[in-house]
């Protein structure tokens, strides 16, 4: 008999949802977290991604910035608005210290600009989120 919150609660491998309209992108982060151990899923844009956050909550959210439909802010404002649980790590292809502020102010956890990171820097941020295999 298992108790709820005992060692086969820990040992479930846990869930990330990578939402980016770009598949090379969906595919690269979804390569890197799947190697460290984690269960990925994907959307191709903020819609989805909600969609799917709603049918079953993930353990981590990495969102591109600029997607069809609806944008990682959008995205990130209306998972705030349902959880403040959700870790969310935003993904953009620009840097500018507004988008960054921004996202903090909608309450991302973190902030990667995709021409700075590399699998070793995406690790070390979703390493403070969700347990990766060592």
């Amino acid at each position: 008999q298992t108790v709820p919150g005992s060692l086969d609660q820990e040992r479930r491998r846990q869930r990330v949802l990578v939402a980016d309209d770009s598949p090379v992108v969906r595919e690269l982060v979804t390569e890197i977290l799947t190697a460290a151990g984690l269960v990925v899923e994907q959307a191709n844009d903020g819609a989805d991604a909600l969609e799917r956050i709603l049918q079953s909550e993930p353990d981590l959210l990495v969102s591109d910035v600029e997607m069809p439909r609806m944008n990682g802010f959008d995205l990130l404002g209306e998972v705030r608005r349902r959880t403040q649980r959700l870790p969310v790590v935003m993904l953009s292809t620009r840097g500018p210290i507004e988008n960054r502020k921004r996202a903090t102010r909608l309450g991302a956890n973190a902030y990667l600009v995709k021409t700075e990171f590399h699998s070793e820097s995406l690790l070390e941020v979703v390493r403070r989120f969700v347990n990766l295999r060592s």
